[in-house]
């Protein structure tokens, strides 16, 4: 407070004089809040406590990275992990300083999102998505639709497509570490499904047989084709579309097969027996008449 002091000569009849003495508080130990911790990025917050109703109050900030300021509450946009450490704080007021007060601050690293590359594959055939998990990080994907798990690293996607078009599907995985996100996507290509038929020939008789065939079903301008004829036909196999004058040496059920391979995905086999009639055999006994 303040304090009045009068000085007075005895004996010699002086004047008595004063004058005001001022002791200062010593400012208290400054209390700091902050918005810590705070996720890669974002902004950071480290406040001071308000200033007494005195004139003249002084902050003193230091800090990781040889970090000085002079202004009661810092603030950085896009805070970095490597401001995380630990803040001082000295007061000065009417020149009397405070006990250091001092703030742990975290700034935590942004976990990496990988949803790997992207890529094509036929319809129904499972395809891995994603990478190798990391330890500590949490997984959300989405759209589930197709995906085996939606909360691990890697998930299998399978992908059904019986359009005529490629289809294109977009998952999206969320990555998550100490309460701070972040995303990926990958783009899954799904071919479509060829399909495999032809119409069957009607039979025909062994001398002479000769069958012509015509690829059906669904697939695209760049497809091939596998037919099997079997052992006993002057043509076993054919890669053409349409393959014709197909002929059997043997009589019965020979099965005919077809598998239609389109952009790397494969069809069904179809399969249908051709008939070949064997050949009439005629005779007849004749015996003498006697009348």
């Amino acid at each position: 407070g303040n304090y009045s002091v009068r000085v007075q000569v005895t004996g010699c009849g002086s004047l008595p004089a004063t004058t005001a003495v001022i002791v200062h508080p010593i400012p208290a130990l400054p209390v700091i809040t902050t918005n810590s911790p705070v996720c890669q990025g974002e902004t950071l917050n480290i406040n001071g406590p308000a200033p007494l109703p005195v004139a003249g109050t002084e902050y003193s900030w230091n800090g990781p990275n040889v970090f000085t300021s002079t202004i009661r509450n810092p603030e950085f946009l896009n805070a970095q992990p490597n401001l995380s450490g630990n803040y001082t704080l000295v007061i000065t007021e009417n020149g009397c300083s405070s006990p250091v007060g001092n703030v742990d601050v975290v700034v935590v690293p942004l976990p990496i999102s990988n949803a790997g590359a992207d890529l094509t594959v036929c319809s129904l055939v499972p395809a891995q998505i994603g990478t190798t998990p990391t330890a500590g990080y949490t997984y959300s994907w989405s759209p589930i639709q197709g995906l085996n798990f939606t909360n691990i690293s890697n998930p299998i996607a399978t992908i059904s497509n019986v359009s005529t078009e490629p289809i294109v599907q977009e998952y999206i995985v969320t990555t998550t570490d100490l309460g701070c996100t972040t995303t990926d996507t990958v783009l899954v290509t799904a071919l479509p499904q060829p399909i495999a038929n032809f119409e069957g020939p009607a039979p025909m008789c062994f001398e002479g047989n000769s069958f012509n065939f015509s690829a059906g079903g669904q697939f695209g301008p760049l497809a091939t084709f596998n037919w099997q004829f079997g052992p006993t036909a002057n043509v076993p196999n054919s890669s053409d579309k349409n393959p014709q004058d197909i002929s059997f040496g043997s009589t019965g059920l020979n099965n005919v097969t077809l598998q239609i391979t389109d952009q790397g995905c494969e069809s069904n086999v179809f399969q249908f027996p051709v008939q070949v009639w064997r050949m009439p055999v005629a005779n007849f006994d004749a015996s003498a008449y006697t009348a």
